[in-house]
């Protein structure tokens, strides 16, 4: 079986900002999970009557989601952008610093904007909200600093790679910054379209749901580069370049459909909420199967180096999470989409299969973004790490599995979303198992995404090892 070189060479004018944007996108994760505790004891039962949770739980929720998807996601996609940087001189280095700096200070703003008036939590989907002012002006800050790094990104010299014509893993980069730019202007467009007499949940759902659709595809061609890395750093892909790059080709439909259903249908119309979704359901699951596979085989077939088994199991683990959440959405297709209130995107009283669903298919990314933190550290000249390395991916992995499988369990006994404490009517002894098991693994999810977190923080204030 032959072997493909993919990598991602740090060089001296992208190791920086590279740990800029790694340096932002850990504290994101730090913050989401400080929200996460709240946010999973107000709905683990017996626990939520002993804390007056209730009242915290959707401002929580609302920065939990946001800090451990959207931000998390955007800065580690910046840490990405970043290692395609060669050349380009000042004035790309100037550009690099200012996009991090603003992302940093929209976050920072986006983390404190409960303390800025009363916070009024939306449940909207893919980027809830606080409506108040702190949130969106630091939303807009941050979205302004990312957009100008994915267009620089874009601006920038590709980097040769000599073996190969095609490099597939740069052309997955820049395609992940085109999606990024097109999400981004879909969100503008749908902001100056949505009508003015809707309010609220409403507005934002609409605001927000194409380009949250996009997004999707941006955060899996990032994990799919992050899969063939850490396959090719334990010796498992055989998958060429030309098809890899091919498969990633795919998610290029996004970008030219997207203008078109903006053109086509009005914001407020049932064709344009079906079609954004159309895109997800047919056009997200092909590639990961079709990347994921080979490196799976490569793995059983072939041995690793004992330094390299906590990406071996970071690599498994995130192929499993991700096929839970695939069949779960598959499970859900045709039973909770739904004609929603005044059709406009607003899916109400849909129960728990929907988050079991995403939550395997974004902790699918998070892990594998984890495991290329371990890939990357070494390269960016950070110190050694620690041994419980080679655990963190399965304790992680394990919650996140329990935790969907609770989630899914109260799903199909129709316990409701976006509530907590009584709301959600744990009336029979099945839904308080099933809501039981989610508690359990999101504790234990959190234990792993702790020690995640110590790792990192250790390796990078530990010293400098030899940079690779």
């Amino acid at each position: 079986m032959k072997n493909f070189s993919y990598s991602l060479p740090v060089t001296e004018e992208s190791r920086s900002l590279a740990t800029g944007w790694l340096v932002l996108s850990i504290g994101s994760l730090v913050i989401a999970g400080l929200f996460s505790i709240l946010v999973v004891l107000s709905r683990t039962p017996f626990i939520q009557d002993f804390f007056p949770l209730i009242d915290l739980f959707h401002t929580a929720l609302v920065l939990h989601v946001d800090f451990s998807i959207i931000i998390f996601f955007f800065s580690f996609a910046g840490v990405f952008f970043s290692l395609t940087w060669q050349g380009g001189g000042l004035s790309y280095a100037i550009l690099g610093r200012l996009a991090l700096g603003l992302s940093a200070a929209g976050a920072s703003i986006i983390a404190l904007s409960p303390l800025m008036g009363a916070p009024k939590p939306l449940m909207n989907n893919y980027l809830p909200v606080l409506e108040n002012y702190g949130f969106f002006a630091g939303l807009v800050i941050f979205l302004s600093g990312f957009s100008l790094m994915s267009f620089s990104t874009l601006m920038k010299k590709p980097r040769s790679k000599p073996v190969e014509s095609v490099n597939a893993e740069q052309f997955g980069i820049y395609l992940a910054a085109a999606i990024a730019l097109t999400a981004i202007a879909s969100f503008v467009w749908s902001a100056l379209s949505v009508p003015d007499s809707l309010k609220g949940t409403d507005r934002y759902e609409l605001l927000f749901w194409g380009g949250g659709h996009l997004l999707q595809f941006m955060y899996a061609i990032l994990m799919l580069v992050s899969w063939l890395c850490l396959g090719n750093a334990i010796g498992a892909v055989s998958l060429s370049h030309g098809k890899a790059a091919l498969l990633f080709g795919l998610y290029i439909l996004p970008v030219f459909g997207t203008p078109v259903i903006h053109l086509l249908f009005p914001i407020d119309s049932y064709n344009y909420y079906r079609a954004f979704t159309l895109f997800m359901e047919y056009g997200m699951g092909l590639p990961p199967v079709l990347i994921g596979i080979p490196i799976l085989l490569g793995i059983i077939n072939g041995k690793t180096l004992p330094d390299m088994r906590h990406l071996r199991a970071v690599v498994i683990i995130s192929l499993i999470l991700f096929a839970a959440g695939g069949v779960l959405g598959f499970l859900i297709h045709g039973i909770n989409l739904q004609t929603p209130s005044h059709f406009h995107g607003v899916i109400e009283d849909i129960n728990l299969k929907i988050p079991a669903h995403y939550h395997g298919v974004t902790g699918a990314v998070s892990l594998s973004f984890m495991g290329f933190t371990y890939y990357l550290l070494p390269k960016l000249g950070f110190g050694r790490l620690l041994s419980i390395v080679r655990f963190q991916p399965y304790i992680y992995g394990a919650g996140q599995l329990l935790y969907i499988i609770g989630l899914a369990s109260a799903g199909f006994l129709n316990v409701q979303r976006k509530v907590a404490g009584s709301a959600q009517g744990l009336d029979t002894l099945g839904k308080t198992i099933s809501m039981g098991i989610m508690g359990i693994g999101g504790m234990i999810s959190i234990i792993g995404g702790v020690a995640f977190l110590v790792v990192v923080i250790y390796a990078m204030t530990s010293g400098k090892t030899s940079k690779g």
